[in-house]
């Protein structure tokens, strides 16, 4: 099937005249019969919506060489289903509002109900765009009150289509005005962004939600973006490989067993050195850091891809001594080898599908089990974004039916080696399994495509927790995903807004972390500061803003729970770009820095009034030397501008703000009372 977009279904016959310049005549139409069947993508239905300002299309399938014929109030239009049972026209646009009757007719007349024109939304992302109303803040309040006939709601059935964009969706269910009956299982963020457009714009809102939880950006872009992208060509190449032989054949090498190969090999010596570390009685203890488990390499202060070994001694009673345990140390990012006593009990490699995310729990012979000390030895790698032994913490214990040890605790650490990839290749992509839900452009088939005949005003965008191991590629992946629904909505201006990732520290709900925990933690530089930041710089687009949420995050919670303030802050941005309203809709967004002595001044846009904080002195800013080592900076507003400095640096160069991934207590705002993102301003 040809991949560029389809004007489906038009192959041989014509389409209404009034729209589609058709070569059949008008007469040759009405001299058709009525079609024997007709029938409307998934998109139609009662108490649909459509674009204000833009012709109705109408597409769906009927009896071949038949007619059909559209009216809405007194405009009508016909056209001819093609030898195929195929047809598409269009009706010219309407004026804003509700309570339209469309009769589409054949031998039998089909009628929407109740249909609405105004503007219609398409709400996108991963879980963060999918949780829904009913797991919101004060949900009950919100679910009572959300009687808004002219809000339209519309969820996608989450469908994969690996190597062809598909025709029509899958649905959860037809258009449905808001009320409290259908508003629970929808889009919190979405619910929010349209219902704040709805009651300050006063017209008809459509919002259109087709997320899936967990999913990488890739699956969301077409095989043409990647295949007309320089950077991502490659993407597009796998994608025509798998196409050809359907299934990658159990002979052939996998790339990344091969690669770690070669990295063992290049560190032989470090490998050897360290062999003995998995036994209870080692030499050399020097080296080794305590921390408390669980926890990711960055908040280690390794900052690296390579091979880390963890080391924890228990105590086990005399009862247990010699009887099997199971060990269960929680997800393991990226592969492991675990000990006991020295020995070998399992592991999980690079082999293993998503091998970073899987639980690991081995089984402990009671032959190697004994009364009093016993060791737990872990080797770990990490080759991509960043590693360490994950939790939950609550996954994380040795039992047995009389025993439960947990492990959520202090362990040891020590560094084999650091991979340098200025002599070492970087690890080649993970292939994707061409059913999973992340296999590139899968989603864009099946979810996105189907829609992009519908006009639409624009597009909101929740995601990028997933691609967090790799925030620089995720930045021209955006740029792609941006450009490419432009063009298959035909629509190279079409609106784009976006939430900035809300702040988090690790996924362990209801496991609150130590009142002082964020108090002992010196400046980092993780993965998720740098994808904020990309994201951050895919404001260079026209016609895209951002939803800074680094202020409503929970540190144990990839899920923050205020949506309202999410779509909200999203309506603002629209508000200002897409329907030019006097609105101030974004927090500070730094704009340049000036040294002074041992000061360094920063000023920013979109100030709204003035800067602000939440009454407490600016915390999350931190300064360094040429030494690029940095410390937490004193800071205070000085008229529209920030003054940061430091006892400890006599001599700044650099200053960052709310550089972490929970950056506990952050408080710059502007007088509208919307937070300044995380930003640096250095390039290290």
């Amino acid at each position: 099937m040809n991949r560029t977009k389809l004007l489906p279904m038009l192959t041989s016959a014509c389409l209404a005249l009034v729209f589609w310049g058709c070569k059949s005549s008008q007469s040759e139409i009405a001299g058709l019969p009525p079609a024997k069947e007709i029938k409307l993508k998934h998109v139609y239905s009662d108490n649909m919506i459509f674009q204000r300002g833009k012709p109705m299309i109408f597409i769906g399938t009927g009896t071949p060489e038949h007619k059909v014929t559209i009216s809405v109030n007194q405009s009508s239009a016909a056209a001819k289903i093609d030898k195929d049972g195929n047809w598409k026209l269009s009706l010219p646009e309407q004026p804003v509002g509700s309570s339209y009757t469309i009769s589409i007719a054949g031998e039998k007349t089909l009628e929407l109900k109740n249909v609405a024109v105004g503007d219609i939304w398409f709400c996108s992302g991963q879980s963060n765009m999918e949780w829904t109303v009913r797991k919101t803040d004060d949900s009950n309040t919100v679910i009572a009150s959300a009687n808004y006939p002219d809000i339209r709601l519309f969820t996608v059935k989450k469908a994969r289509s690996p190597f062809e964009p598909k025709q029509d969706v899958s649905v959860a269910g037809p258009w449905q005005p808001c009320t409290p009956e259908t508003v629970p299982g929808f889009s919190a963020a979405g619910f929010f962004f349209g219902r704040k457009l709805h009651l300050d714009l006063d017209i008809p809102i459509g919002l259109i939600n087709s997320s899936w939880g967990g999913t990488l950006i890739e699956p969301w872009i077409s095989f043409e973006a990647f295949a007309a992208s320089k950077d991502f060509k490659d993407v597009a190449q796998s994608i025509e490989k798998d196409k050809i032989i359907q299934e990658t054949p159990k002979s052939k090498a996998d790339p990344i067993v091969e690669w770690l190969k070669d990295i063992e090999k290049f560190y032989a010596k470090e490998k050897h050195a360290a062999e003995a570390w998995c036994k209870p009685d080692i030499k050399d203890s020097t080296g080794w850091k305590n921390t408390k488990l669980p926890e990711s390499f960055s908040n280690l202060g390794l900052n690296i891809d390579g091979m880390v070994w963890f080391r924890k001694t228990i105590e086990v009673p005399a009862e247990a001594a010699g009887k099997e345990l199971q060990l269960s140390l929680g997800r393991i990012d990226d592969c492991d080898v675990t000990y006991f006593n020295g020995v070998k009990i399992g592991e999980t490699g690079p082999k293993v599908p998503q091998h970073w995310s899987k639980l690991r729990k081995y089984k402990i012979p009671g032959k190697l089990v004994k009364a009093g000390k016993n060791l737990i030895a872990v080797r770990v790698l990490d080759s991509y974004g960043d590693g360490g032994l994950l939790g939950p913490a609550k996954e994380m214990y040795i039992t047995n039916n009389q025993l439960n040890i947990p492990l959520n605790n202090e362990w040891t650490f020590k560094l084999e080696y650091a991979i340098d990839y200025q002599k070492n290749p970087h690890r080649p992509s993970a292939s994707v399994d061409k059913n999973s839900q992340q296999y590139p452009t899968t989603l864009y088939n099946a979810m996105v495509y189907p829609l992009t005949d519908f006009p639409i005003k624009g597009a909101i965008w929740y995601q990028g927790e997933s691609n967090a191991g790799a925030p620089k590629k995720y930045l021209h992946l955006k740029e792609l995903l941006i450009k490419d629904w432009r063009r298959a909505w035909n629509e190279p201006d079409m609106p784009f807004f976006f939430v900035q990732l809300a702040a988090f520290y690790r996924h362990t709900p209801g496991k609150p972390l130590a009142k002082d925990f964020f108090e002992k933690l010196e400046p980092t530089d993780p993965n998720w500061a740098h994808l904020r930041e990309s994201q951050l710089k895919t404001l260079a687009i026209p016609n895209t803003g951002m939803a800074v949420t680094i202020d409503i995050g929970n540190p144990v919670d990839i899920h923050p729970t205020n949506k309202k303030d999410v779509g909200e802050r999203l309506a603002l941005a629209a508000e200002k770009i897409a329907y030019d309203k006097n609105v101030c809709y974004s927090g500070p967004i730094y704009k340049n820095h000036k040294v002074e002595g041992d000061k360094v001044k920063i000023c920013f846009d979109n100030l709204c009034g003035g800067l602000k904080t939440d009454g407490k002195p600016l915390k999350q800013f931190a300064v360094a030397g040429k030494d690029r080592k940095f410390v937490w900076a004193k800071a205070e507003i000085n008229g529209d501008s920030v003054i940061v400095s430091s006892d400890k640096v006599k001599n700044p160069v650099a200053v960052r703000y709310a550089w972490s991934m929970y950056p506990e207590g952050c408080n710059l705002f502007n007088k509208a009372g919307l937070p300044a993102s995380p930003f640096r301003t250095d390039d290290w």
